[in-house]
């Protein structure tokens, strides 16, 4: 092999090897793409002041859950489940009308002072509002598809004749 034939093949050789670096990972993600899910929440049709809704996938993989506020959700599909079904569950929460005094924090990074101050956190008290049902025990379920789930509203019952959902 001359000089000459090693000078124009070393171009080449560069470019391809330049191509196959930049397309390592073309193709997309390995696994399924995440979705957004928004709705309502409310009970015996009044929305949730204060909650929490949880989803969590029965094909196995991630629970993901979002704060529910003046009866509205939203999980931006970034932070979303994987499309499929899933388990639902919800809790609301009212305040009782006393407070807590919080006086032991929770670690932190060690370069950080500690996130309660001396002498405590006051808090207004919450309770749990809502049956086992809809929550420890959920039987509520969805199925998610791909892109942006809009209107996926939960209208809990806990009237006289035990709790149910309505439009599920």
């Amino acid at each position: 092999m001359n000089v000459l034939s090693t000078i124009n093949t070393f171009p080449k050789l560069f470019l391809l090897t330049a191509m196959v670096a930049t397309c390592t990972g073309c193709g997309g993600s390995s696994g399924p793409e995440k979705v957004a899910v928004s709705g309502v929440v409310s009970v015996d049709g009044k929305p949730v002041t204060q909650g929490t809704i949880a989803f969590v996938s029965l094909e196995g993989g991630r629970t993901t859950a979002t704060q529910i506020k003046d009866g509205v959700y939203g999980i931006p599909r970034g932070d979303g489940p994987f499309p499929g079904p899933q388990k639902v569950t919800i809790q609301a929460f009212e305040k009782t009308g006393k407070t807590i005094t919080v006086t032991k924090s929770l670690p932190g990074p060690p370069d950080e002072p500690p996130a309660i101050p001396p002498g405590g956190l006051i808090i207004e008290e919450t309770k749990q509002t809502l049956p086992d049902q809809f929550n420890t025990s959920s039987d509520l379920s969805v199925i998610l598809d791909s892109g942006n789930n809009v209107d996926v509203d939960f209208n809990l019952k806990v009237g006289t004749n035990g709790p149910a959902v309505d439009g599920q």
